[in-house]
C-alpha cells in the first residue's frame, strides 16, 4: 500500500511532492515531518502547516532558525506562545506575534528590553491600556511606536 512505502522510503523524491499537497491529511505531514523526511525548514516554509506539527518543531527542534521559525509560523499555537514567552530569548518573536494572548503582551510590556517593548507597543492585539502605558515609556523608541498607534 501507499502508506507503507512511503513509510519505506520506497517512493524516491515523493514526499516533497506529497508534503506540498494541499489535501494531504495533517497526520500524514505531520509524520514526514516527525521522522524527518521532510526538513524542518522546509516544513516552516509552507503557509497553512497544520499547528500541531508547528507545536512538534518548537518542542523538538535543537536548532535556533527552527524554532523561532515555529513561533513565527502564522500556525503558531497559543501553548508554544506561552511557553516562550517564559524563555528570555523567545520573547522578541513572542512580542511580534499577531496570536499572542494579550495577557501575555501586558506581561511582557513590562520586560526591560527594549526591543520587546517596542515589539509590543507594534503589536496589533496589544490592549489599548498597553499601549497608553508604552507612550510613557523611557525609551524614546518605544514611546515613539505607542504614540503612533490609535
Amino acid at each position: 500500500d501507499i502508506k507503507s512505502r512511503i513509510d519505506s522510503g520506497g517512493l524516491p523524491g515523493v514526499h516533497y511532492n506529497l508534503f506540498q499537497n494541499p489535501n494531504i491529511p495533517s497526520s500524514i505531514e505531520h509524520d514526514l515531518v516527525k521522522s524527518g523526511k521532510i526538513s524542518e525548514n522546509t516544513a516552516l516554509e509552507k503557509k497553512t502547516l497544520n499547528p500541531d506539527t508547528v507545536s512538534h518543531i518548537y518542542h523538538n527542534s535543537k536548532h535556533r532558525v527552527s524554532i523561532v521559525g515555529a513561533l513565527t509560523h502564522k500556525n503558531a499555537t497559543d501553548s508554544i506562545l506561552r511557553h516562550a514567552a517564559t524563555k528570555e530569548t523567545y520573547q522578541g518573536a513572542v512580542a511580534n506575534h499577531p496570536k499572542t494572548p494579550v495577557d501575555v503582551l501586558s506581561d511582557l510590556s513590562k520586560s526591560k528590553h527594549d526591543f520587546i517593548r517596542a515589539n509590543i507597543a507594534g503589536n496589533k492585539n496589544t490592549p489599548k491600556e498597553v499601549i497608553e502605558n508604552l507612550k510613557e515609556d523611557p525609551s524614546e523608541e518605544v514611546s515613539s511606536i505607542a504614540k503612533k498607534r490609535k
